[in-house]
């Protein structure tokens, strides 16, 4: 089992407050079918940083305390977040597939639920979701991870 330490449970709490404040300072872009979170740019950080993976779970737990999709994003939204921190993680040396978990997870696993909530057909809801993390992924979360390696000298 790995522990955490003081530092990194920090890091990890303010990784959290981060995602959440982004995520609910936009109600408009974070809580639609067609999701555009700023928040998600922090979704690459697990790459130099384990300590993101339950910081970004416990962020989008918070950010979903606000969502109008209620309990099922609470739940899956967070589970989706948390499987897609752990994926990146591991799959950090290779930058493609840990940079294509976040959006797979998000893509598959929020759209399943946003599906059913919202009577809209599966099939056209994974499009949006994937479209949108792969631009947030791409345009800030991909830069923002490599300047923190850059600050870490990872």
């Amino acid at each position: 089992m790995r522990h955490f330490s003081v530092n990194q449970v920090a890091k990890a709490g303010i990784i959290a407050a981060l995602y959440a404040v982004l995520a609910l300072a936009l109600p408009e872009f974070s809580y639609n079918i067609m999701q555009f979170r700023l928040s998600e740019g922090l979704v690459l950080l697990p790459l130099y940083l384990p300590e993101a993976i339950p910081g970004l779970a416990l962020g989008c737990l918070l950010a979903n305390l606000g969502s109008p999709f209620g309990i099922l994003d609470i739940i899956g939204g967070t589970l989706c977040t948390a499987l897609a921190a752990w994926l990146t993680w591991r799959w950090r040396q290779n930058i493609v597939l840990a940079t294509l978990a976040p959006i797979v997870v998000n893509a598959l696993g929020v759209s399943a639920y946003l599906a059913f909530l919202s009577k809209e057909l599966y099939f056209t809801i994974v499009p949006a979701i994937a479209l949108s993390e792969t631009v947030i992924c791409l345009v800030i979360a991909l830069p923002l991870s490599r300047l923190v390696a850059r600050l870490l000298k990872v």
